[in-house]
């Protein structure tokens, strides 16, 4: 991070109205890419091609995108939980679909913003881990936790970068798995930059799709945002709408941990925090489902840091 030790702007984060003009709109100039940018960054230059392309991805697709990211919350919220030690709630998910200069805009400076190489997609990703819960998400790693963190403004520290970049990388574990149904993806952390307008991997008209999720643990909140190319998503629209499914030679496989019925007015006021009792017994056995049919019991327990089950017996037909 260019801005890691560098405290003397912090004061002033505010834009002037010629920033935030190129921010929004790109360099005043004929010629794109020749004029000059805030901060002395170059500008992308916008070619006729992506000047050309849709703006947003369509409701349909949208429908799809928040149902991915829900999983990927799913699998990220029980990282975290085994990872701090703690119960945390990713909740929250929402899709907008702003242009790349307005999401910029929109962050805070100091913030912690990684920028994600992807082969397949012409434009670099942005994950943003927002300070509010990046502090006390290191804070706990680093064995603290016991009460809220106070709000911190501030560039990372270099041991800092490198943990934060260690969190990165599983984190995009679990993007990857969540959206394996759909597309392989092989996304790399390219870099980490505290500094928003240090960022200008694409034309700020540019139109992106932003992920937004709330992490809330042990008193903590605060969001976590992903943002990717609108016209890179679209070029796999029909696989998004569509996935392929798993190939011929794999079959699905589920675990049941517990099992019950509740009557349909308590499922309507169903909350985040409810607890919903089951019959089931702490030790009893888990019932093991292949494509759809109960086929093995099993202990669920954990194995290298992930998830598992041992299978125990094979369920007669």
């Amino acid at each position: 991070m260019s801005d890691n030790h560098d405290l003397s702007d912090i004061q002033s984060t505010e834009l002037t109205p010629e920033e935030r003009e190129s921010l929004l709109h790109g360099p005043a100039t004929d010629e794109p890419g020749t004029g000059e940018s805030m901060a002395g960054v170059a500008m992308v230059a916008m070619t006729d091609a992506e000047e050309s392309v849709p703006t947003t991805v369509g409701n349909q697709v949208a429908g799809s995108l928040i149902n991915i990211y829900r999983d990927f919350a799913m699998r990220l919220a029980t990282q975290f939980t085994e990872r701090l030690r703690c119960e945390t709630l990713i909740t929250d998910v929402q899709l907008s679909q702003p242009s790349y200069g307005e999401f910029i805009f929109s962050l805070q400076h100091p913030t912690c913003l990684h920028v994600i190489d992807e082969p397949a997609c012409e434009t670099a990703w942005l994950l943003e881990l927002h300070p509010e819960i990046l502090f006390p998400l290191l804070d706990r790693l680093l064995g603290g936790g016991r009460l809220p963190v106070t709000r911190i403004r501030r560039p990372l520290t270099e041991i800092e970068t490198k943990l934060v970049s260690r969190i990165t990388n599983d984190i995009l574990q679990d993007f990857r798995a969540a959206w394996r149904p759909v597309n392989s993806w092989h996304p790399r952390l390219n870099r980490i930059e505290g500094n928003p307008k240090l960022v200008r991997e694409a034309h700020p008209s540019h139109p992106m799709v932003v992920i937004e999720m709330s992490i809330e643990f042990a008193g903590n909140r605060g969001p976590l945002r992903i943002a990717m190319a609108t016209a890179d998503l679209l070029r796999i629209r029909e696989e998004i709408l569509n996935p392929p499914g798993p190939p011929a030679d794999q079959v699905a496989m589920s675990i049941a941990l517990a099992e019950t019925t509740i009557p349909e007015s308590e499922l309507n006021n169903l909350a985040v925090g409810d607890i919903i009792p089951t019959n089931t017994a702490p030790d009893q056995l888990a019932t093991v489902y292949i494509d759809g049919q109960p086929k093995f019991l099993g202990r669920p327990g954990t194995s290298r840091g992930k998830k598992a089950v041992r299978i125990e017996a094979a369920i007669e037909e």
